[in-house]
């Protein structure tokens, strides 16, 4: 009966997960820090060099970004901790905004016939 399809949705949405959750883990991030009296937390969070960010789901780079908040803010304890929960609370995000953005594109693509006027009975 007709419809809409992608073909490798998850693969096209992929680039806007990565993008996403980079972005929730600096805002995590940000509010951790702060959270714990870390001083100039802005200025520490954008001077975290992007090869060492994390990605979503894998924490290969944990370990990295932690010893960088360490040397910044002179406390492992305190980074690693900081380092944990951003991470949880940036995965938590990433996946309700992807659920949303998801069923965005399903509607969009569900309701696509009826907008060109081709109503079928």
């Amino acid at each position: 009966m007709g419809g809409q399809s992608i073909q490798d949705f998850d693969r096209a949405m992929a680039i806007g997960v990565r993008r996403t959750f980079k972005k929730e883990l600096c805002t995590a991030l940000q509010e951790v820090l702060d959270y714990n009296d870390i001083e100039n937390v802005d200025e520490v969070v954008l001077n975290i060099p992007e090869n060492i960010l994390l990605t979503y789901k894998n924490v290969d780079k944990m370990e990295e970004l932690t010893l960088y908040l360490t040397s910044v803010i002179k406390d492992s304890a305190i980074a690693e901790k900081c380092v944990s929960k951003a991470y949880k609370i940036a995965c938590k995000r990433t996946e309700k905004e992807t659920h949303q953005a998801m069923e965005a594109v399903i509607f969009n693509l569900n309701s696509m016939h009826s907008r060109a006027g081709q109503m079928r009975a």
